[in-house]
């Protein structure tokens, strides 16, 4: 399959292409691919209670609301998916033209088994979460919600450079040795952690760590530059990346039946990660990101990756430890020290219609 060509379902030019000719009439050809897409479609079924009725769709419409899967309307999907699997066409043709539920749906045990929540939703746990079990919370399969998490993990490379910013009650600006995670029992409630639990919080770029401070007019602010660096054993900072949750590859899941229930909840992951916070922090508003975080530091990473609030082309990274613990994975830039004094701030806005 390391053909390339010009596609006719998409229009590309000189990109890698499958014959789907070939995939029809050879077996040893897109062999794998195609056993993927047939397994999918085994996840859907054309005979279900009217009560469900809700939950059908077209086989191609359901396949395009799996986040980047596919780029094409859905009649060429279609198109595709026949041309794929003729022998499962001619066999079940309703499973392709008529309407079909996801056979999780018709199954509330497996959902409860295999659920992130257990059958409930991003909202029911939020509320269980802020109100009932702020530090515990029965409703989550955790080891399905660290399936996804793992799926996420990344290596960064050496020498990536990152940035930290702090404002100076005191307007002097802080020494290196002082740009770490706050100490111990003295940390803000933040996005990924509790109070009292320092995390070392960076960004990519330096203006968005300055901008997410939350910094005010005549405010000194120092930033601190660093870079990655590997252990004295060889490893390289490794992260979970939640900007990625949402796009996790169905195919990669043997068990693809449990990425289509938790499909919506991934979603909601992403969406909370990219909720824009006010200047006062609300231990409350964090704390179902913050259970997040916990579990994610049992999984033996170093930190989390996620998109900035405020510039969705930037990473955001906090580490679980800090730059000056001995065998950390991650320098100061030592001659990059800076402070400023914030002068003015610009804002931009938009009209509420709530």
């Amino acid at each position: 399959m390391h053909e390339k060509g010009n596609c006719d379902f998409c229009g590309s030019e000189d990109t890698y292409i499958m014959d789907l000719e070939k995939a029809s009439k050879k077996q040893d050809y897109a062999i794998g691919f195609a056993s993927d897409f047939e397994d999918l479609l085994e996840q859907y079924t054309h005979q279900y209670p009217y009560e469900y009725l809700d939950y059908a769709h077209k086989v191609a419409d359901a396949l395009l609301d799996i986040e980047n899967f596919f780029s094409l309307p859905s009649e060429k999907v279609s198109i595709f998916l026949k041309a794929l699997l003729p022998d499962l066409y001619k066999n079940e043709p309703k499973l392709f033209d008529g309407l079909v539920v996801p056979i999780f749906r018709l199954n509330s045990e497996s959902v409860k088994e295999s659920g992130i929540f257990k059958g409930k939703s991003w909202k029911d746990f939020e509320n269980d979460i802020k109100r009932n079990n702020r530090f515990y919370s029965t409703m989550v399969n955790e080891e399905i919600l660290k399936l996804f998490f793992g799926s996420c993990i990344k290596n960064l490379p050496e020498s990536k450079k990152l940035y930290r910013a702090r404002i100076d009650d005191a307007g002097i600006g802080f020494e290196l040795k002082d740009m770490g995670k706050a100490p111990e029992g003295k940390a803000t409630p933040g996005r990924l952690n509790a109070s009292g639990i320092g995390y070392f919080y960076l960004s990519e770029d330096s203006r968005v760590a300055l901008k997410e401070i939350k910094a005010a007019v005549n405010d000194v602010c120092t930033i601190a530059a660093f870079v990655t660096k590997s252990s004295k054993n060889n490893e390289n900072l490794k992260v979970v990346d939640l900007s990625q949750i949402k796009n996790i590859d169905i195919l990669s899941f043997s068990d693809k039946d449990v990425y289509l229930m938790n499909k919506e909840i991934l979603k909601d992951i992403d969406n909370e990660m990219q909720r824009m916070s006010g200047r006062e922090r609300s231990e409350v508003l964090y704390a179902p990101t913050e259970y997040m975080s916990d579990l994610i530091k049992s999984m033996d990473v170093d930190g989390i990756m996620y998109d900035s609030s405020l510039d969705s082309g930037v990473k955001d990274i906090v580490l679980f430890e800090d730059f000056n613990d001995s065998d950390s994975k991650i320098v100061a830039v030592k001659d990059e020290l800076k402070t400023y004094v914030i002068k003015n701030i610009t804002y931009n806005f938009e009209e509420r219609f709530d």
